[in-house]
């Protein structure tokens, strides 16, 4: 069900979804974009060492697309971004979290029969 919604919302056919599920999906694609652009801005500091050397002595000399600046820039905006999202991905399921926590330590003593229900 959920597979054939996206798909629709994809290829752009009307889809009925709630403002919270709109909301959670925003969240999700923010999440999901500023993951990869930090990880793209992450490769290139890991890969390209004359990049972080660039950023000090202020020139171009690690340019790759953009100036080591830039890419220094959407590193940690991008990681900004997808941190905040996050955070507010966890607060909107908290309960959820919350109720499969309980019942994941639920204790259960050794020497109790426990009760089906």
């Amino acid at each position: 069900m959920m597979a054939k919604r996206l798909r629709n919302w994809i290829v752009g056919k009307p889809v009925k979804m709630s403002i919270g599920a709109r909301i959670n999906v925003l969240i999700n694609v923010m999440i999901g974009i500023g993951f990869i652009l930090s990880a793209i801005s992450g490769v290139y500091f890991l890969f390209l060492p004359q990049g972080m050397m660039a950023l000090s002595e202020l020139d171009n000399a690690g340019q790759f697309l953009f100036t080591p600046n830039t890419w220094d820039v959407i590193h940690t905006w991008s990681s900004i971004i997808m941190i905040l999202a996050a955070m507010a991905h966890f607060i909107i399921h908290w309960g959820w979290i919350e109720k499969v926590t309980k019942g994941f330590f639920r204790f259960q003593p050794k020497d109790r029969v426990p009760i089906k229900r």
